[in-house]
């Protein structure tokens, strides 16, 4: 049986418990977005964009976001 004192272990572990509080997040926000009208998503839309570009630095072309 393997020691799950070992530092290799707590390491993983703890990158689980990251990735799954991630996906956590996501299904939240997914499920909040559901709740939204049309003017809020547009809102949100430009905001996540904006986040986007200021993490990642990258400037996307034809970013119109319109819901029909």
């Amino acid at each position: 049986m393997v020691d799950q004192t070992r530092p290799e272990i707590e390491a993983i572990q703890l990158e689980n418990k990251a990735r799954k509080r991630q996906k956590d997040n996501l299904n939240v926000a997914i499920e909040a977005t559901f709740r939204l009208d049309q003017e809020h998503l547009e809102k949100l839309a430009e905001h996540i964009e904006q986040l986007y570009e200021k993490r990642h630095g990258e400037d996307k072309k034809d970013t119109s976001y319109k819901i029909l």
